[in-house]
Formats: C-alpha cells, structure tokens, sequence
C-alpha cells in the first residue's frame, strides 16, 4: 500500500470534508508532521505497526470521530475539545496517556457511544465530570464508562435537577448554593457510604433506591437544606 501524495491529500479532504478543523498552510510544521503521520497509517509503520490502514480504514475511524465531536446524538455531551482537534493530533498526540494517545486508533476499534437522553442537557456534562473527578483520584476518563455508565449518570441528572428546579428557594426550605454544589454533595454523600471503596463507587451505586433515600439527611447535616423542612428526593 503505497502513500502517494494523491493517497495523504484525499485522506486530508475527507477530514475537512465532514467539517472537522482544517488544515494549516502545507508550509507549516503541523501540516507536515500530519503528511508523516498518514503515511504511517498508510505503510504500518512507526506507532501504527502492525496494520496498514486503508482509505476506508480511515474513513471509518474519522466518520465515528465526527459523530462524537458535532453530533449530539453522540457521547460525549461536552464536545468543546473534540471539536478543535487538529488531524495532526487525532493521529496521534505524544502528550496523551496510555491509549489516548491515538484517537484514530481508538475510534477504528470502538464504535461511538449514543447519547443517553436527559432533562437537563446543561447539568448532565457537570455531573459526568465531577463523577470522574471522584473516581479514582480522578482516573477515570470519559472513554473508560460504558453506555450503561453514561444512562446512569443520565437518570442522577434527571433526579438531581428536578430536585434543584423545585426547591432551590431557601425562603421555603430549599437547596442552598447551585445545582452543581448538589451534584457534589450527592456523589460525595455516595462516596461516603462506600468508605472510599474505587471497587463500590460505581455508576449503579448512584442509581440505588437506598442511597438516594439517606441523601435528604446529609443535605440537612452538612447545610444544603433550609431546616425549616425536610423534603423526599423523589418529591417532585
């Protein structure tokens, strides 16, 4: 499989043609790492060993990644990074860790995740980012929770923002703060209950009935309830 210019320019125009980032000026440094690194792909060589990439190999890997940065039907919700990847680090990005350090390689291996639906869009990207910064010292990236993580984390949202929007109003014994300091207070009330297990402080544990009931208590005893009343998480 050869990497003929006409090969590294239609790889080039297929990226650019599905409205991802275009390329720089052919004289720019980054323009020319990228040529090198498509003719990797192409040959099997350097960090691509091991499999020569066709055009439809490309197509395939470049065409999820598209659905993941600009369709919302997609994971991830907050597709502020995926949008601005260049090709050149999309390829491949030394500063990445472990398998993150190529995207292509990931996205022609794994399919994109479709996106679980939720009633409160704007709250759902908070909740995912604050469950992965209480994972694992913050270990745990987007690409290491599966569809079924992505759905409980939609149900939490939904639980946690029709509790906000209804009593967010301390005059009448409501939530005090934001509704992010309620996602915090939730996943740091679950996190308690598992003693700082990593092993118990899944995705499923949040959706638990028995967690969510004790959750109203720790809101009272830590001042995120007025104490003028004491409300049920499901009353909605």
């Amino acid at each position: 499989m050869a990497a003929t210019p006409t090969a590294i320019t239609g790889r080039i125009a297929y990226w650019e043609s599905l409205g991802l980032p275009k390329m720089r000026s052919t004289e720019s440094k980054t323009y020319k790492e990228t040529v090198q690194k498509l003719k990797w792909t192409i040959e099997g060589k350097n960090m691509f060993v091991g499999r020569k990439y066709s055009m439809l190999d490309f197509r395939l890997a470049v065409t999820r990644h598209s659905l993941q940065a600009l369709d919302n039907n997609f994971f991830p919700p907050d597709k502020t990074k995926l949008k601005k990847l260049s090709l050149n680090n999309f390829l491949y990005n030394r500063f990445g860790d472990g398998f993150h350090k190529s995207a292509f390689i990931r996205c022609f291996n794994h399919e994109p995740k479709v996106s679980a639906t939720t009633r409160y869009p704007g709250l759902y990207p908070v909740v995912i980012k604050s469950y992965q910064e209480k994972s694992n010292g913050g270990a745990v990236k987007e690409d290491f929770l599966s569809a079924k993580d992505y759905s409980n984390l939609a149900d939490v949202t939904n639980h946690l923002g029709a509790f906000y929007k209804k009593h967010d109003n301390p005059a009448v014994g409501g939530v005090y703060n934001s509704s992010k300091n309620l996602v915090i207070a939730f996943l740091t009330h679950a996190k308690n209950i598992t003693n700082d297990n990593p092993m118990r402080f899944d995705t499923h544990l949040l959706t638990r009935d028995w967690v969510w009931k004790k959750f109203p208590s720790y809101l009272l005893q830590n001042g995120y309830l007025a104490p003028k009343k004491q409300f049920n998480i499901y009353d909605y």
